[in-house]
């Protein structure tokens, strides 16, 4: 979708990191405010599901964590993919795909 952008990108300059670092963070700045979201709202939900776990106490600073990384890792993984692919574009075809 941003294959015309990623053309002007590498026809100025951009080297192929460049590329997929803004892909990346950008994907996962994103990934980052739900998370932190999600938290405020798990933290405000913890009395409601509290009864629901078995030997958990659903303010538990390590599952939280550890869920936490494991969703931001898993983001970074998934836009890595199409942030590689990106940054494979060629700039001449990119600019007249239009």
């Amino acid at each position: 979708q941003r294959r015309h952008e990623m053309g002007v990108r590498c026809a100025l300059g951009a080297e192929w990191g460049d590329l997929v670092h803004l892909v990346v963070g950008e994907g996962v700045l994103l990934v980052a405010f739900g998370i932190g979201l999600g938290l405020v709202v798990a933290m405000a939900a913890a009395p409601a599901i509290g009864p629901l776990l078995y030997q958990t106490s659903p303010r538990d600073p390590s599952v939280m964590a550890v869920v936490a990384t494991v969703l931001l890792v898993t983001a970074a993984l998934a836009c890595l993919v199409p942030a590689l692919r990106a940054s494979r574009v060629d700039p001449i075809v990119a600019l007249r795909a239009e």
